[in-house]
């Protein structure tokens, strides 16, 4: 399940309560502190909710946290950011072209259970194709 949890700090001490939400004012510290569970659809929610927005989910060994893109860069593509780009596009039809090839495919998936680094085929596929160029 994941959680939220937020620390403001308040000069008076009214709580602003929002739905799902459990403030509680510490008297001593001025200190708001909230404990939000969301609904089911963010639960297990990561990246950006529409490619207009600036802030986006992640999910780190079971914490659900939430960003915000500040100063996000509008330009055009540099020269090695669309090498990058390339690259990866390669790979990953390489990654594809070797899946799909049954002897290819057959000695991957050997390579594959005797090594502990990548989890699934395809990470361990792609890293293996990235590597050659």
């Amino acid at each position: 399940m994941a959680v939220f949890h937020l620390s403001v700090k308040r000069s008076d001490s009214e709580a602003i309560f929002q739905p799902q939400a459990v403030c509680l004012v510490l008297a001593q510290k001025q200190t708001i502190m909230s404990k939000y569970i969301p609904n089911e659809m963010v639960k297990e929610y990561h990246g950006k909710l529409c490619m207009h927005s600036d802030v986006y989910f992640a999910k780190r060994n079971g914490t659900l946290y939430t960003g915000k893109i500040c100063n996000p860069y509008k330009g055009a593509p540099t020269a090695s950011q669309t090498t990058v780009r390339n690259k990866f596009k390669t790979a990953q039809a390489a990654a594809k072209a070797a899946l799909a090839d049954a002897t290819q495919r057959t000695a991957l998936i050997a390579a594959f259970k005797a090594q502990k680094r990548y989890k699934t085929l395809w990470g361990y596929t792609f890293a293996q194709e990235y590597a050659k160029l």
